[in-house]
């Protein structure tokens, strides 16, 4: 992705100009605006999708400070082609290759922007904007937008302190040229950096012109309302975290001509330049890339003659600058989930989950092999994500009957087959409640929760279904399914755990932009603004941890009923959803069934594998290691006990004095069981070219130096690894195998084959 430099106006071409007063009460002020929005995969090709819109924006500056605004549209044009001599990246695309929207769509876009807003404009900062409620959200996340242009911050307010020049090696800057702000824009309260030219520029009629150039940090924002989504919550190691790409990069530069001084000045001309860089897994291979290029040119100043009519019943937009993204009611909790965003009326979610229904019906029953299913199976989720509880309530009313017809019979399996791929809590209680109905049989709904387990959101609404669930008689009897759903509330919670500590973390970092402001700012207004901001975020972290201390608490208090009952199978059926959940809090539990020497093997094997993800947790890593060393390095232990417990250690990439206790132990080693797959996994792990085993792999190689060598030949247990990796597709993937033997067998106890990819650095 390029980078932005808070450069020079080389390209911006300064203008003659005739009003020298800032902006002042009485006047009316109108810009001409030109924007761009380009959208295309620049590695691949020149195709290149967009929009251009054109427009005359009104201020009246009804007093000093109050402001009434309106956005007249002037022209919309699309374009969607190959662009082989324009890069829409660094220019304007010229008319001639744009084709005008005139329809009736263009009409409503036209018509809804032009709806009248006020905002209050004092020394550069805008406030309490106010709109119609009647305003759609696009229009008035457009109108913020158009407003970050008027939000210039030659006070210094909210400071972050100085920006040092060194970072911008340019002849003649001074420490003073620069400064770092918080300031709103539509992507959140974000880091800003300025730069105000020191240098005046002198018009043909004598006028002095301001210029100031600003760059946004997008990855240092409080508020942004840029959400993502996954389905996956995993552990990223360390070399990923070196290496990580993150999946969405943005940048913006902004550059200002004005004339005045700090705090009473009129804006003549601004440019954006914006970049949007979504990475699907690897910067190496192709990436989608949107480009917004913006100008904001004064046109001409006059007292105001009819004033612009304010809508009725104004209200002030919560957030102000910060973009609004609606979403539907009870969302995921601790964030909003990217698919839970209401972005249709309920009433056109029903129309299209009915319609794509009977659409793949009929496909179905025709031409089953058509890819178009596929994509229909999409957007029926889609829609099935922005439902309300009532809109699935009546698609399963109108759908689940016992008609004998062969179309209704399709649409039903295939709406009971979506269900757990939604993820939502309301589709989770629909799911819950099919069972329980028996639109779907409990012997076949097993598979259903091992879908959930991946889609599901990390929502505590949806873990109260799951545990009540699991409680309930339509459970019970039902080996296979209390299993699934039991390893799918492990699954769930893990997520949600992994989701809880993803945010806290990012409040933190909040936290301390905010600090920093208050470190520096002398002023009382904005003082208690950045208070309040410091309460707001240190009552999410606080509300984040007991909401899910609480949900812990019911779920380790449940698993370790499994793990306490007399039945083994129930026993080990708890242990693995211990494994799956990674919760710390069960640890204890888990040491319980490995001190108890009369329980079964497998079942004190399976308590040691349920401890491998708190390995990796930052907090645990020294008690599992204190845990499971106590039986690796105990002779008297079985070998597959050892085995197992040295295994986990040895895949939670331990550090180097851990390994050199291994090497030591091989010298005092009898088993040659135990010493033999020990010495060939650390053999196997320091050949490895796995990128998230490299740092592993280094130590491993240093530690074989000390160690003693064992026979890697059968009958004795061995360990086996395999490792490839894809540059370009950042892509990495690793097969183990493994055989235990006993002393006295010739052929071999257990053994186990596994492996998978990992999506490296991102």
């Amino acid at each position: 992705m390029a980078s932005y430099h808070v450069g020079g106006f080389d390209h911006l071409a300064t203008r003659t100009v005739h009003f020298r007063q800032p902006f002042r009460e009485g006047y009316q002020y109108i810009y001409s605006y030109e924007g761009q929005h380009a959208s295309g995969i620049p590695k691949n090709s020149d195709f290149y999708a967009g929009l251009k819109i054109k427009a005359n924006v009104i201020l009246q500056f009804k007093t000093a400070t109050e402001v009434v605004c309106k956005v007249d549209v002037t022209g919309i044009s699309k374009f969607n082609d190959i662009l082989p001599t324009t890069n829409p990246a660094t220019e304007m695309l010229p008319d001639y290759l744009l084709e005008a929207e005139t329809g009736e769509a263009a009409m409503k876009f036209t018509e809804e922007l032009a709806i009248p807003f006020t905002f209050e404009y004092k020394n550069g900062n805008v406030s309490y904007i106010r709109t119609s409620p009647e305003d759609p959200t696009w229009s008035i996340n457009f109108k913020r937008a158009l407003l970050t242009f008027f939000e210039v911050n030659m006070e210094k307010r909210r400071s972050l302190g100085p920006q040092k020049s060194s970072e911008y090696p340019e002849a003649g800057t001074t420490e003073n040229d620069f400064y770092r702000v918080l300031e709103p824009s539509i992507a959140g309260i974000c880091e800003t950096t300025y730069r105000v030219f020191p240098e005046e520029v002198q018009t043909a009629n004598g006028e002095k012109i301001t210029r100031i150039a600003k760059v946004r940090n997008y990855d240092n924002c409080i508020g942004s309302p840029a959400l993502l989504n996954t389905m996956f919550s995993a552990h990223m190691c360390d070399e990923c975290n070196e290496r990580k790409t993150k999946p969405l990069q943005a940048a913006t530069e902004m550059k200002y001509e004005v004339i005045g001084s700090e705090t009473e000045f009129l804006i003549v001309n601004v440019e954006s330049e914006s970049q949007y860089i979504v990475v699907p897994y690897s910067k190496e291979a192709e990436y989608a890339a949107t480009y917004i290029r913006q100008a904001l040119i004064l046109l001409e100043e006059f007292a105001i003659g009819t004033a612009i009519p304010e809508p009725a019943g104004m209200e002030e937009l919560e957030g102000g600058l910060v973009g609004y993204m609606p979403v539907v009611e009870g969302a995921p909790w601790p964030i909003t989930a990217i698919d839970s965003l209401q972005m249709h009326s309920q009433g056109m979610v029903m129309e299209k989950i009915i319609a794509i229904l009977t659409s793949i019906a009929e496909v179905e029953m025709t031409s089953p092999e058509l890819p178009e299913t596929a994509i229909m199976f999409s957007v029926l989720k889609k829609m099935m994500r922005e439902a309300t509880m009532e809109t699935l309530e009546q698609v399963m009313e109108k759908y689940c009957t016992n008609d004998p017809g062969e179309k209704m019979k399709i649409i039903k399996r295939v709406l009971l087959d979506v269900l757990p791929s939604v993820g939502t809590a309301n589709a989770t209680e629909i799911l819950i409640g099919a069972i329980k109905k028996q639109h779907i049989p409990a012997g076949e709904a097993a598979p259903t929760f091992s879908i959930l387990a991946l889609a599901a959101q990390p929502d505590l609404t949806i873990l109260d279904h799951l545990m009540e669930f699991a409680d309930s008689s339509s459970v019970e009897g039902e080996a296979t399914l209390k299993r699934s759903v039991w390893l799918c509330i492990g699954a769930l919670a893990q997520k949600i755990n992994f989701i809880k500590s993803w945010w806290v973390e990012e409040w933190q970092r909040q936290l301390e932009l905010v600090e920093m402001v208050l470190e520096e700012e002398g002023e009382q207004a904005i003082r208690a603004e950045m208070q309040a901001k410091e309460n707001e975020i240190k009552e999410k972290i606080t509300s984040a941890n007991e909401q899910f201390k609480g949900a812990e608490t019911k779920v380790v208090t449940a698993l370790e009923h499994l793990v306490r009952s007399e039945n083994w199978e129930e026993k080990v059926l708890g242990i693995k959803a211990i494994g799956n959940s990674g919760l710390y809090a069960c640890l204890p539990v888990l040491v319980e069934v490995l001190e108890n020497k009369e329980a079964k093997e497998i079942v004190r094997v399976q308590a040691i594998w349920a401890i491998k993800k708190m390995s990796y947790l930052p907090e645990a890593k020294e008690e599992v290691y204190e845990v499971l060393s106590s039986y690796f390095f105990n002779m008297e232990e079985p070998a597959h006990i050892r085995i197992a417990a040295y295994t986990v250690m040895l895949e939670s990439k331990p550090p180097l004095s851990v390994l050199q206790m291994f090497a030591q132990a091989l010298h005092r080693e009898t088993d040659e069981n135990v010493g033999s797959f020990v010495y060939s996994s650390l053999l196997a792990m320091s050949a490895t070219s796995h990128p998230c085993m490299l740092g592993l792999a280094e130590n491993v190689t240093t530690t074989l130096r000390y160690c003693k060598e064992f026979e890697s030949t059968f009958p004795y247990s061995r360990y086996y690894h395999l490792s490839a990796k894809s540059q370009y597709l950042n892509m990495a993937g690793s097969i183990f195998a493994a055989t235990i033997s006993g002393s006295e067998e010739m052929v071999p106890k257990a053994a186990a084959v596994g492996g998978g990819p990992s999506h490296v650095g991102s």
